[in-house]
């Protein structure tokens, strides 16, 4: 289950990294 949540976090934390350099 940890896995999966780090996992989820990482994706939104880059997803807005990416949006924010796009």
């Amino acid at each position: 289950m940890t896995r999966l949540s780090f996992t989820y976090n990482e994706k939104q934390f880059y997803l807005s990294a990416f949006n924010g350099l796009g």
